[in-house]
């Protein structure tokens, strides 16, 4: 959710479309607005209530200098584990190849 707001500012009903895009399907949004709270306490993001649209109050977030500190950490601890599962599959088809089995 760093991520998808430091592109775009957004709520919570929007992040819940956009989050698909990395394979998070039939999230749900109360789910996302909780995470979303959290994160601003923690101060990762902030938030404004966008009132000059027609219909109900949202919340808008934006991501804050802190959050793009924390969202800048991500990438290397990803490439680890990246680089593990590479080497799990690769053990298990050369288990395949070799016929032996566990």
């Amino acid at each position: 959710m760093l991520l998808l707001i430091a592109q775009d500012s957004s709520h919570g009903y929007d992040l819940v479309d956009r989050l698909k895009r990395y394979g998070f399907e039939g999230v749900d949004p109360t789910r996302v607005y909780r995470r979303l709270r959290r994160l601003d306490d923690e101060g990762f993001l902030e938030s404004a209530w966008l009132t000059e649209d027609p219909g109900a109050a949202r919340r808008a977030y934006k991501i804050t200098e802190e959050g793009l500190d924390f969202l800048q950490s991500w990438p290397a601890s990803i490439a680890t584990k990246i680089e593990s599962y590479r080497s799990f599959i690769d053990d298990v088809g050369a288990l395949a190849r070799d016929g032996k089995q566990e």
